[in-house]
């Protein structure tokens, strides 16, 4: 077996592992019973120890040690495909990552994050932060460690960013907020100066059951295919991809609007849609990790802002809102 065969091998198990994380999470997040999380909290940290003890073993690092120089990210071998030298890219910057975390701390950091999740649920219920601030307090605790494992230059919040969005670092976010405080400062008034249009039926009661059928069939007319999907119900809406074949979109229902479970469900759709047409390398889509999440929701917001797909979209989903809820 080749070094890059060893590495392919060992990322692949990772991200079995992985998977199954997500599956635990995605099941805490949907169907668990509330008693059930001491122990999920376990699971979840079990299976993030298994991960991060696969992604730095020593077999993992020589193999890589083999075809990219660790410090600079070189690659020894000129006849490797495009995809196996992005793999190697990005394989390299998770040793790196990984390798600077103690095993006793991912453990301390998921099992924390899972218990911390069904208390916001709670608290979310309730209104109540106060619940849920001492489970925040130790998240942002576990943090900061994390960022001091990491290692920064000049923020402390740049080793975070890193784990998301690629080289960018606290000082560029903060540039860019701010050029587009006063573009966004300028429409915003544009838009104060023009007549409130109709939202009457915004504020009308909608039946939950009948508000997610009606997801599911935006989503089936945008595509979504039923074989390597489900979607469901949870607090907060979100898109887990525990492979190329098997996508978990879940979204929330209230009674007084159908927009908060359709908009999530199209937002994910096109998250999916992205991975849907993503090289279809094998190599590429099990072993590494997903988009950067920047891109990801720019291209989300691009395709929200942009007109033509506005007007695709209200083409779409007007007739399914129409027939549903007679009032729109």
């Amino acid at each position: 077996m080749n070094p890059y065969q060893k590495i392919f091998e060992s990322a692949r198990k990772a991200k079995v592992l992985d998977s199954i994380k997500g599956l635990l999470h995605w099941d805490q997040e949907t169907y668990m019973p509330l008693r059930g999380i001491d122990l999920r909290a376990e699971e979840t940290a079990l299976m993030a120890h298994l991960v991060h003890r696969e992604m730095t073993s020593k077999k993992f690092g020589r193999a890589l040690s083999q075809l990219v120089d660790l410090e600079t990210g070189e690659c020894f071998d000129d006849s490797l495909s495009f995809e196996k030298r992005a793999a190697l890219r990005e394989w390299r910057r998770d040793y790196l990552h990984e390798v600077r975390l103690p095993p006793s701390f991912v453990k301390l950091f998921a099992k924390t994050t899972a218990l911390a999740q069904q208390v916001w649920q709670r608290a979310k219920e309730k209104s109540d932060f106060k619940l849920f601030a001492p489970h925040l307090e130790k998240i942002v605790s576990l943090c900061r460690q994390k960022a001091d494992y990491l290692s920064f230059n000049e923020h402390p919040y740049d080793a975070l960013l890193d784990l998301y969005e690629p080289e960018m670092t606290t000082h560029q976010i903060t540039s860019l907020f701010g050029s587009l405080h006063i573009h966004l400062t300028a429409l915003l008034k544009k838009i104060s100066g023009c007549g409130q249009p109709p939202s009457e039926f915004l504020h009308q009661e909608y039946e939950p059951k009948r508000q997610l059928e009606v997801g599911k069939m935006l989503l089936k007319a945008m595509g979504l295919e039923s074989d390597s999907s489900r979607i469901d119900l949870s607090a907060h809406p979100f898109c887990l991809s525990l492979s190329p074949h098997d996508l978990r979109l879940t979204t929330r229902s209230t009674l007084k609007t159908s927009l908060p479970t359709s908009f999530p469900f199209c937002m994910k759709e096109g998250t999916r849609s992205m991975k849907r047409t993503s090289p279809p390398s094998t190599s590429v889509l099990l072993c590494v990790k997903e988009f950067p999440w920047g891109f990801m929701r720019a291209s989300r917001a691009f395709g929200r802002s942009s007109s033509d797909t506005a007007i695709l979209f209200g083409n779409t989903a007007s007739p399914f809102s129409k027939g549903s809820f007679p009032k729109t």
